[in-house]
């Protein structure tokens, strides 16, 4: 075995050594339990951290010749889920520990944490009053630099839905969506996203739903006023039980943004998703997604980009306590609107996409997983080719 296993193989050795320590423990969860904590491990060995073309010039890029690293982290939470007569009170928070082996000024932490109060007075009206944070390492795909820059997510909202009469459902919405950028290189994106939404449902005893929906937006960017937006959409969903087995779930929505300050920015046009789940077996089940996105996208070139993609993804499960799950995804992505169209820059991206995951629950309290997953993204912009191999395994034990 490469050298560059031989670390991922220790770490893995300490983490089921660790676990099966933890296991001899007392303590377990139970379901029905208000306070949950939870312990994870994982092991990830990334061939190109960087999401970089082949016979790059690593050392001027990055100072090191390296393409691939190995990621160890380490994740403490807490939930709490409290029922107080009708109301409920969910709190989900994680402390993310991230160390890399060779280019360790990738090193972060992450906090995220999920505050819910799932509210009800009396029998027909209902909702959620909430407020998220999620802070996560930026992708390199589509920003070639190695810097290190996290991103924080913080979300407040309301939502509620009232039962008219019957099948019939009232539904609306508002939210904050604040997002910030630790790095300079990037603090041009740092955006606020105010949104209101009002719709209605309809579901029949049989399960079924049509659900239609307008929506509303405001984005502001404190450091780039070009890049303030207003967008609508108007959303149609629906549910379908097909069979006992079978369930079909379709979605498409009309969106139109504009940037009051930059108009040659402005684009419209049609989004839509189908997901079907077929349960084949009691042991074996398949997902089957297709969709079409638009989607801002801002650069030099392009307003925004249009992402068609179709993913497969069947399950098996050859005991209680095992899974087996192949996903496969091929997805098409064109950057559209141009900016300069005297520079005759058109982008296409095709990225294949293919996992092999196992899961293992040896204990009520234990989870084990492992990934093997390669993806290539083919570029009319040569810059933006790569090819990248991981490899993953994790495990987690609640208590």
């Amino acid at each position: 075995m490469g050298k560059k296993y031989a670390g991922m193989t220790r770490s893995l050795a300490r983490l089921l050594i660790g676990c099966a320590l933890a296991c001899v423990a007392p303590a377990h969860a139970t379901e029905g339990d208000v306070v949950n904590f939870s312990v994870a491990a994982s092991v990830t060995r990334d061939d190109n951290i960087f999401r970089l073309p082949d016979n790059f010039n690593m050392l001027a890029f990055a100072g090191s010749r390296q393409r691939g690293d190995t990621i160890r982290s380490t994740t403490f939470g807490l939930r709490i889920d409290q029922p107080w007569s009708r109301q409920r009170f969910i709190l989900d928070a994680r402390l993310n520990d991230y160390r890399y082996g060779h280019y360790d000024f990738l090193d972060h932490q992450a906090r995220d944490y999920d505050l819910r109060w799932k509210w009800q007075l009396g029998n027909r009206l209902q909702g959620d009053l909430y407020r998220a944070q999620a802070q996560q390492l930026t992708s390199f795909g589509d920003f070639r630099a190695p810097n290190r820059n996290i991103r924080t997510q913080l979300t407040t909202g309301f939502s509620a839905r009232w039962w008219i009469h019957a099948n019939w459902y009232a539904l609306g919405a508002l939210s904050r969506a604040e997002s910030e950028n630790d790095t300079a290189l990037r603090r041009t994106w740092d955006n606020t996203v105010d949104t209101a939404e009002a719709g209605i449902l309809y579901r029949t005893g049989a399960g079924n739903e049509i659900q239609f929906t307008l929506r509303e937006q405001e984005g502001e960017y404190p450091l780039s006023p070009a890049s303030q937006f207003r967008q609508k959409a108007a959303e149609l969903r629906g549910l379908w039980q097909i069979t006992g087995k079978s369930v079909l779930r379709a979605q498409l929505s009309q969106v139109e943004r504009s940037h009051p300050l930059a108009p040659q920015r402005d684009f419209s046009g049609a989004n839509g998703k189908l997901t079907w789940d077929w349960q084949i077996t009691g042991k074996t089940s398949l997902n089957v997604t297709a969709r079409r996105e638009i989607s801002a996208y801002q650069d030099f070139y392009s307003n925004y980009v249009l992402t068609e993609g179709l993913s497969v993804a069947p399950l098996w499960r050859p005991t209680y306590k095992t899974s087996v799950q192949l996903r496969l995804e091929r997805s098409k992505r064109d950057y559209l609107g141009d900016v300069n169209p005297l520079l005759n820059y058109h982008r296409k991206d095709t990225v294949r996409t293919a996992a092999l995951s196992f899961g293992w629950a040896p204990l009520q309290s234990l989870n084990l997983s492992a990934t093997l997953q390669r993806e290539a993204r083919d570029s009319t912009d040569a810059s933006f080719q790569y090819k990248d191999r991981l490899a993953y395994l994790s495990a987690q034990f609640t208590f």
